[in-house]
């Protein structure tokens, strides 16, 4: 009986095998990336809007704090003033 040839042969398949599970991987760990990566990046933004506004509020608690020290700097002068002008002189 003469041998006769696969049809089949194991060889001829392994580098496509290769290539289909080497595709297989790349999905799979793309999507885990993007499964990771976008819950990552709105954390982030979350926190970096909330540094902002932090930052935002100090500012804008400084610069009251700066009028109001102004103020207060320019009605004591007025009132050093108005002290002065009503003032008596001792005789």
């Amino acid at each position: 009986m003469p041998q006769q040839t696969s049809t089949f042969d194991v060889c001829s398949w392994v580098p496509i095998l290769q290539v289909v599970s080497n595709v297989v991987i790349y999905v799979c760990t793309n999507i885990i990336g993007i499964y990771f990566h976008y819950p990552m990046e709105a954390q982030q933004r979350e926190a970096f809007i909330e540094t902002r506004n932090c930052i935002t509020v100090r500012l804008n608690t400084q610069k009251e704090n700066e009028k109001q020290v102004s103020g207060e700097g320019v009605q004591m002068l007025m009132f050093t003033v108005r002290f002065d002008v009503l003032r008596v002189p001792f005789q």
